[in-house]
Formats: C-alpha cells, structure tokens, sequence
C-alpha cells in the first residue's frame, strides 16, 4: 500500500545506497547536459570566426585588387610624366626660360606581401 501510494504521488521511496546511486546518475546527466550546451555554444562560435574570416578575406582580395589598380595607373603616370612631360619641360631648360631642375618623382620600392596559398581539404574531412 505504501509503495502504491508512493507511485500515485510520483514519490520514489529508496533505500540510501539507491538514493545514493540515483542522485550521482542524475549529476552525470546533468554534467553530459553541460558538456553538450558547450560544445554547442563552441560550434556556434566557431561558425560565427569563420563566416567573419570569410568576410576579412573578401575585403582583403578587394584591397588587393585596388592596391594593384593604384600601382598600374601609377605606372601609367611615372610612364607618361618620363616619355612625354619631362623631355617638353628640359626643353624649356634648354631656352633659357628658367634654370630649375625638374626631379623625377620617388620610385617605389615597397611590394605588397603575397599570401600564401590556402590548403585545400580533404573531403574526408568536409563532413
């Protein structure tokens, strides 16, 4: 009568090494529980740095190619200043119509670092 009573109550009568046994199972599932809740969170935090990777490397490639643009029209300049400007300027030396030197502009001696190729996966490890 005890026990049904119990049951009906949603009562648990137990001795205390099954009490004992029943609490340390419940904090094992309690600990499982954190451990999946973190390994979740990790996942999602992982997720997140990627997808912002990806975003960094796409203005990356764009400073890249702007970068390169800047140097190709800087060229054309120093091309058309050296080919075209300067030797109608000395002409004006060569006159008498003024004693200054023109100075040829700076040369550029800085490179862009080149990154390094990015791996290619496994798909194996795609999953």
């Amino acid at each position: 009568e005890l026990f049904e009573y119990a049951i009906d109550n949603k009562v648990l009568v137990s001795s205390p090494v099954v009490l004992f046994a029943l609490l340390k199972a419940v904090a094992f599932g309690w600990q499982q529980h954190q451990i999946a809740e973190n390994a979740r969170q990790i996942a999602d935090q992982g997720k997140t740095l990627y997808d912002r990777i990806l975003k960094f490397v796409e203005y990356l490639s764009g400073m890249g190619k702007s970068l390169e643009s800047c140097v190709m029209k800087y060229n054309e300049a120093i091309g058309s200043l050296e080919g075209r400007l300067l030797p109608a300027a000395r002409r004006f030396i060569e006159m008498g119509v003024t004693a200054k030197k023109i100075d040829s502009p700076r040369h550029v001696e800085l490179q862009p670092r080149s990154p390094s190729p990015v791996p290619e996966e496994d798909s194996e490890t795609e999953s």
